[in-house]
């Protein structure tokens, strides 16, 4: 009775011991797992604040319009008779173009 139940625990070792190496078997180039684009995490300032930079740079000034363009706000103020476009950085809040 030792000798069969020998005999089975390692025939039962050596089919478990084969069918785990099976198992660790990796196709080359593939690592199960599609690609993922992630966003980065930045965030934008509101207009209203964009707003209130633009209209503090140009003294006298009245705010007119904000608009996101690509990745810049563009604001137009108004300073006495003339038209004042200035680009605002949307994470920073640095403005440019101001006279």
């Amino acid at each position: 009775m030792k000798k069969f139940c020998t005999i089975a625990l390692v025939a039962a070792a050596t089919v478990f011991a084969a069918n785990s190496a099976d198992a660790q078997v990796r196709v080359r180039g593939y690592n199960g797992a599609k690609p993922v684009r992630v966003a980065p995490n930045v965030k934008i300032l509101p207009p209203s604040i964009i707003l209130k930079r633009a209209v503090g740079q140009v003294p006298g000034a009245k705010g007119l319009s904000v608009r996101l363009s690509g990745n810049m706000y563009v604001v137009k103020v108004k300073q006495g008779g003339k038209i004042i476009q200035l680009r605002v950085n949307p994470t920073t809040g640095a403005v440019s173009g101001a006279p």
